[in-house]
C-alpha cells in the first residue's frame, strides 16, 4: 500500500469519525431539549390548581370501601371531593403529585411522574414531531 493511499483512507475515517461525533452531539441536544418538555410537564401537573386535581382524581378514581388514597398534602382534600364510602390521607406519603390508591395492601400508582414514565416512549414521539418535526 502506498503512503497516499493510506492518508487518503486516514482522512476519510477523520472525516467519519467528525461526521459522527457531531451527530451525537446533536442527538444529545435534541435529547435535552425533549427531556426539558417532560420536566416541564411534570412540573405543571404538580402544581395543579385544587380544582383541576380533582377533576383528575374523579376521571380515574375507581377507589371502593376501605380503600386509602394518598396524595400531596397541600391540596387539604376531604372525602367530600371524592365518594364517601372511601378513606383519605395526605400526609403519609411524600408524593409530589397525583395519587395512589392502596386498597388491601396492593397499590395504583396515579402520581404523575408514574404515568409520564409510563406512556414516555409513545408521548416521546409525538414530542420529536412538534419539536423537530
Amino acid at each position: 500500500m502506498d503512503s497516499a493511499h493510506e492518508a487518503e483512507r486516514l482522512k476519510e475515517r477523520a472525516i467519519g469519525a467528525a461526521r459522527l461525533e457531531a451527530r451525537n452531539k446533536k442527538l444529545g441536544a435534541k435529547q435535552k431539549q425533549i427531556d426539558k418538555v417532560f420536566e416541564k410537564a411534570l412540573e405543571e401537573l404538580n402544581n395543579l390548581p385544587k380544582e383541576d386535581f380533582v377533576k383528575f382524581v374523579k376521571a380515574r378514581i375507581d377507589a371502593q370501601k376501605g380503600d386509602f388514597i394518598a396524595y400531596p398534602e397541600k391540596y387539604k382534600l376531604t372525602a367530600k371531593d371524592y365518594a364517601p364510602a372511601t378513606h383519605y390521607n395526605g400526609g403519609d406519603r411524600e408524593i409530589s403529585g397525583g395519587f395512589i390508591v392502596i386498597s388491601g395492601g396492593i397499590e395504583q400508582n396515579n402520581t404523575f411522574s408514574s404515568l409520564i414514565d409510563f406512556q414516555k416512549n409513545d408521548l416521546e414521539q409525538e414530542v420529536i414531531k412538534i419539536l423537530f418535526g
